[in-house]
C-alpha cells in the first residue's frame, strides 16, 4: 500500500499515457472521407433532379433540392437539419415543407439530414441546434425548398401533358 502512495508525478504521467493509448478507438463516419461522394447537394447540376444521397439499398428518387426527395413509391422524405430534443421538430420541419409541396402527409417521413452546409442554421451560421431556433432559423429556408418543389413538380407534369404550367395545381401530393 505504501508503494502505491509514493507514485510520482512522472509515473503517474506514463501510467495515464499508455491508458489512453489503449482507448483509442477507430471509426468510420459515412460522408467524411474524401473518397465518399458529398452526402447531399443543394441542387443536382445536370438539372436531372436524380440526387442520390445516401440511403442504403433504396432506388434514387427525384431530389429537386437538398430538402426533399420523392421515391418511385410515392414517398416523400424530407430532411431535418435539428437534432429532436424534445420540441417536435421530426414533426413541425417535416410539416413545413409538406405543407408547401402540398404533399400527401400519409406519404411523408422524416429523417435526419447529414452534416453538410447546406443545412446550417441560418441562426447560428453553422448545423446546430439549441436555444429554440429549430422553427426560427428554418421556417423560410424549407418552406422556399417546399416551394420549389412543387412548381419543380407541376412544371415537369405540365411538361409531360404538353399544357400550360398556370392550367395545373397541386393538391393532396397530386398535380391536377
Amino acid at each position: 500500500m505504501d508503494e502505491a502512495a509514493k507514485l510520482t508525478r512522472r509515473g503517474f504521467l506514463k501510467v495515464a499515457a499508455g491508458a489512453g493509448g489503449a482507448l483509442l478507438v477507430g471509426f468510420y463516419l459515412p460522408g467524411c472521407s474524401r473518397s465518399d461522394p458529398p452526402a447531399a447537394r443543394a441542387q443536382d447540376p445536370q438539372g436531372s433532379g436524380t440526387v442520390r444521397r445516401d440511403t442504403g439499398d433504396q432506388p434514387d428518387g427525384y431530389a429537386p433540392n437538398a430538402w426533399i426527395r420523392v421515391d418511385p413509391d410515392n414517398s416523400v422524405t424530407l430532411m431535418v437539419a435539428s437534432s429532436e430534443m424534445g420540441q417536435g421538430v421530426m414533426t413541425s420541419i417535416p410539416m413545413l415543407i409538406a405543407d408547401e409541396m402540398n404533399a400527401d402527409w400519409s406519404k411523408v417521413r422524416a429523417e435526419f439530414a447529414p452534416v453538410n452546409k447546406v443545412y446550417n442554421n441560418p441562426l447560428f451560421g453553422r448545423q446546430a441546434t439549441g436555444g429554440s431556433t429549430a422553427i426560427r432559423g428554418y421556417w423560410h429556408p424549407v418552406r422556399e425548398a417546399g416551394a420549389a418543389a412543387r412548381e419543380l413538380l407541376v412544371a415537369a407534369a405540365a411538361q409531360r401533358w404538353g399544357v400550360s404550367p398556370d392550367s395545373c395545381s397541386s393538391a393532396h401530393g397530386h398535380v391536377l
